[in-house]
């Protein structure tokens, strides 16, 4: 008897670990998380495209010319001698983005003081159809910007406003675009 009763504690016992442990497992539960985030192939690529010479402007052997750098298309440079009243030299230049991000114009900043040019009446520089701070450019080249720059030597200058010596004239206009957010 005292074996049976014995068997009974121990068979008791056990059932009460096994109720324990499957009430234990009953109140266990794991949760998972499973993702996948694919990140899209995306470029960056604001630059100068399509510099044109406007018909009429002045030409000759002292090399007049605009380029956009070789090594650099965010870069334009050019190198213009006018020579005489009513020489002038205007070009074009579309800011595009072949990137596939939207990109903002965040400033424009020209080197040259509006002093320099307005105290010499031998020489007219004027920018045209430049984006405004702010700006959207949206990819493709349907959204491009044309810019434009013409140097002159004003036609109607009185005799005393000739330079008496060489003058060279150098500005610089940075415009600094950024990821539109």
């Amino acid at each position: 008897m005292l074996i049976k009763k014995r068997f009974v504690l121990v068979a008791l016992f056990l059932l009460l670990v096994a109720g324990i442990t499957f009430g234990y497992a009953k109140l266990e539960t794991t949760l998972t998380i499973t993702g996948d985030t694919k990140i899209s192939k995306v470029s960056w690529l604001v630059h100068f495209k399509n510099v044109q010479v406007t018909e009429g402007s002045f030409t000759n052997s002292d090399a007049n010319s605009v380029t956009i750098d070789a090594n650099d298309d965010t870069k334009i440079t050019y190198t213009i001698t006018l020579k005489e009243p009513g020489d002038f030299y205007e070009f074009t230049a579309d800011i595009v983005n072949d990137g596939t991000i939207d990109a903002k114009l965040a400033s424009i900043v020209g080197e040259a003081s509006d002093d320099e040019i307005n105290s010499k009446p031998f020489i007219t520089y004027q920018e045209y159809n430049f984006p405004s701070k702010d700006s959207i450019l949206k990819p493709g080249d349907a959204n491009k910007k044309t810019v434009k720059i013409r140097v002159e030597f004003p036609f109607n200058i009185s005799p005393v406003d000739l330079p008496t010596e060489d003058y060279t004239f150098t500005k610089t206009i940075t415009m600094n675009y950024v990821q539109n957010r």
